[in-house]
């Protein structure tokens, strides 16, 4: 993502800061807006 960024549009690498935020399922609207916590998704998802 941050060689991406450094080619184009010419972002410098220590200018990079990612930040990554995962919400519990409760929050997730996934088919239709339905709580992901509710739908059984066919696999484990652990957040």
């Amino acid at each position: 993502m941050v060689r991406n960024l450094q080619a184009s549009p010419g972002i410098q690498p220590e200018q990079v800061l990612i930040v990554l935020h995962e919400p519990p399922l409760v929050n997730w609207g996934v088919r239709g807006g339905k709580a992901a916590s509710d739908i059984d998704l066919g696999f484990a998802l652990k957040v």
